[in-house]
């Protein structure tokens, strides 16, 4: 220690001094300019890496990185002129049924002056004019009538959107069980009045930030933290077919150009690689926080989402789901990922059914060459219920069926 202490003076030159005469004992001034060289090193690479991040992100948000071909998003007719039976089959799934204006065909739940109480509050859900709405309290307490401008989702429940200032979509925390046909809270057990990031008018309820990239197509948020405002865009109010093909101006002018062998423009499924068209649908069934503002369908994963951890508070230990955390953790730990199935494997792409498990092995077998297609699960179409109050969900479990020679 009394020798650190006196390499450390130097001969006879105290600190203070060093201080005031702008001096550096030898070895000390070594470390320092080693020091500096290192962070000046390590600044031109985060310049680097950072300038190289950037022009990844300002592509996307051009709606296109230009070494992927794919330039802008069309007018959803563009696909369905070409693609009818798909569009069909597609018009009947639950992406279509995303997002939509609240309609007399697009709302399910009971707005014939149906009432609904939770902690102290009685909301009354009515219609007038042709309008749906709300008798509910507001974002400072009060009760007012609020008109239902969107509706969100289909199965197995629905939530309605309500428009607030800012530019705002907020969700109500009373939700529509399609199964059970009831109204229910989201968080039964919890006092969220209005003020707490829980209630509808909550931070965590906003659809721009929490929800919306996964509802619709090439969604923007356009937050303005200046003003503390969105303006938020769309190409379309659901999802549709560039929410997973990828924005299709490209793929439009190639196949008008005739369609010739080669890249036709869009997030591309390889027969042989079912990691990509998995990576498709992976960051809106799975449980993850964004890297990037813009991603384009089709880009690796992991370049702009991180997956949550299967912790014990999110997962079963068999892998199954426990909290809201969708299907992309569990089924990434199955026997069917690790046997090279992918989702439509046994889900229709654009009705988003489930075929059914000997369909869904027909499918595999006709796609491998080699002998009987494993792990066809019969959990994926089975569905438990998180909370006594919460409609059930559909859970991919690590333990899977077995598709055996024969079966058809």
């Amino acid at each position: 220690m009394s020798k650190k202490r006196k390499r450390g003076v130097g001969s006879g030159v105290s600190r203070e001094k060093v201080r005031s005469s702008g001096g550096t004992p030898p070895r000390q001034g070594r470390k320092v300019r080693f020091l500096l060289a290192a962070l000046a090193a390590a600044g031109v690479f985060g310049w680097w890496w950072i300038r190289a991040r950037e022009a990844t992100v300002t592509g996307a948000q051009r709606t296109a990185a230009p070494e992927t071909g794919r330039i802008a998003y069309v007018g959803n007719g563009a696909c369905v002129d070409c693609h009818p039976a798909q569009a069909k089959a597609w018009a009947s799934s639950h992406h279509f049924q995303a997002m939509a204006p609240a309609t007399n065909e697009t709302v399910l739940g009971d707005f014939a002056g149906a009432e609904f109480q939770h902690a102290g509050v009685t909301s009354r859900f009515f219609r007038r004019d042709g309008k749906f709405f709300v008798h509910t309290d507001g974002p400072d307490g009060t009760l007012a009538d609020l008109e239902i401008a969107f509706t969100f989702g289909v199965d197995p429940l629905q939530q309605y959107l309500i428009e607030l200032p800012g530019g705002r979509l907020q969700a109500l925390t009373i939700a529509w069980d399609t199964e059970r046909r009831r109204w229910f809270h989201l968080y039964p057990e919890e006092k969220t009045p209005p003020g707490d990031v829980l209630h509808w008018t909550g931070r965590y309820q906003g659809w721009n930030a929490m929800c919306a990239p996964c509802h619709s197509t090439n969604l923007q948020k356009n937050y303005e933290p200046d003003v503390d405002r969105y303006r938020t865009t769309w190409s379309e109010i659901n999802v549709s077919c560039q929410s997973c093909h990828g924005p299709g101006e490209t793929h439009v002018a190639w196949a008008r150009a005739g369609g010739r062998p080669g890249d036709d423009g869009l997030a591309g499924f390889n027969a042989h690689d079912p990691g990509r068209e998995i990576e498709v649908c992976a960051p809106c069934h799975a449980r993850r926080s964004d890297l990037t503002a813009a991603p384009v369908p089709g880009d690796p994963l992991y370049d702009h989402y991180l997956p949550a951890l299967l912790t014990a508070d999110l997962y079963h230990a068999d892998g199954q789901q426990l909290g809201e955390v969708y299907e992309y953790g569990s089924f990434r730990q199955s026997r069917m990922y690790q046997a090279g199935v992918r989702c439509t494997d046994c889900h229709d792409p654009h009705r988003w059914r489930p075929r059914g498990t000997r369909s869904a092995c027909a499918v595999i077998r006709a796609r491998r060459t080699r002998g009987g297609s494993p792990a066809c699960a019969r959990s994926s179409t089975t569905r438990r219920r998180t909370t006594s109050t919460r409609p059930a969900r559909r859970v991919h479990s690590a333990s899977t069926a077995t598709c055996r020679p024969g079966t058809t």
